[in-house]
């Protein structure tokens, strides 16, 4: 940096002013050079030039150091390019490798799609089975041991289902074993399948043999019916002719005069027979009166109060009216 002071021509122009020259105006660094050169002569000119130099080397030296500054920031610039163009370069390689990553993923997600559809199908398949097992189990719920035996089936084919899930489970992680894994469960599903249409079947075969058991039982049960119904018949039968052999007695008796108004009226009203206008003793022979118009009485032989034959009968004696024709004269 030049210094137009070291000049010597300088010096005489600052001490001459032509006219239309400027004058300096007051406080101003011009003013204040020639008042301080007007006072201090040649020497003040030499402080001057001092100064100046002291000045002009002190900013020499902050420019160097300014420009050692720069030359290190341009450094360190440089370094930070070529550090944030590797750490580019990593970026561009991760982001590769996520890329491939992805497709991997979007891979075993796809597969994973497609086992957990055919999964899907066989729930649904199970879910079939045990609605048609629920079915049977409503149809039979008389047979209990049957329907315990069947539940417990049905709680170990749930159990293998839940194991099988949890294999599937393992496939998403274990994508080399999924083709080994599916037959796996395909065959336990079978089986299990298989297990529970056997224990159907032996259901529907304990039904059956129960019902044609009942139905040998309710055989017998009208077999019973039929033999006492048979035996009221001979009952009544006998009972008929009795009151029959009763009425044409007292009738006799009362036309001998054995009998007064009374007993007469009682004889005859006995004469009659239970729920019908016809008296016995003009009724056909074998006649049976139907169940709607009489009640059955209990069977019961006039005359024999308290003997063998009543306790024959036991309780049936109980409410039936019974006389005791008197001796025949």
């Amino acid at each position: 940096m030049a210094n137009p002071l070291n000049n010597p021509n300088n010096k005489f122009n600052l001490w001459e002013f032509h006219q239309g020259d400027p004058v300096p105006q007051e406080g101003s660094s011009e003013l204040k050079v020639l008042r301080f050169l007007v006072k201090t002569g040649m020497h003040g000119w030499e402080e001057i030039n001092r100064l100046y130099k002291e000045l002009e080397a002190g900013t020499n030296h902050r420019l160097a150091a300014a420009d050692q500054q720069l030359q290190d920031s341009e450094r360190q610039n440089t370094n930070m390019t070529k550090t944030v163009a590797d750490q580019q370069r990593m970026l561009a390689d991760q982001q590769s490798r996520i890329n491939e990553m992805e497709r991997q993923i979007a891979l075993l997600t796809s597969q994973s799609h497609d086992q957990t559809i055919k999964i899907a199908g066989q729930q649904v398949t199970i879910a079939d089975q045990q609605s048609k097992i629920a079915d049977l189990e409503q149809r039979h719920r008389r047979d209990k041991r049957s329907i315990q035996s069947t539940t417990e089936k049905l709680g170990a084919i749930e159990a293998n289902e839940r194991s099988a899930r949890l294999e599937v489970t393992e496939l998403e992680v274990e994508v080399d074993r999924v083709t080994e894994q599916t037959q796996r469960f395909m065959a336990l599903m079978e089986r299990g399948a298989k297990v529970a249409e056997a224990r159907v079947e032996q259901v529907k075969g304990l039904c059956q043999g129960v019902l044609e058991l009942k139905g040998d039982e309710i055989a017998k049960k009208e077999r019973q019916i039929a033999s006492l119904e048979a035996q009221v018949a001979r009952l009544e039968r006998r009972n008929h002719e009795l009151k029959g052999d009763s009425s044409r007695g007292g009738k006799e008796q009362l036309k001998r005069g054995g009998l007064n108004a009374e007993s007469a009226a009682k004889v005859s009203e006995r004469s009659t027979f239970q729920g019908q206008d016809t008296p016995v003793d003009t009724a056909p022979d074998g006649y049976v009166p139907p169940p709607w118009k009489v009640d059955r009485p209990k069977p019961m032989e006039p005359g024999t109060a308290g003997t063998k034959r009543q306790a024959d009968f036991g309780d049936q004696a109980s409410g039936f009216e019974y006389f005791k024709l008197p001796r025949r004269m």
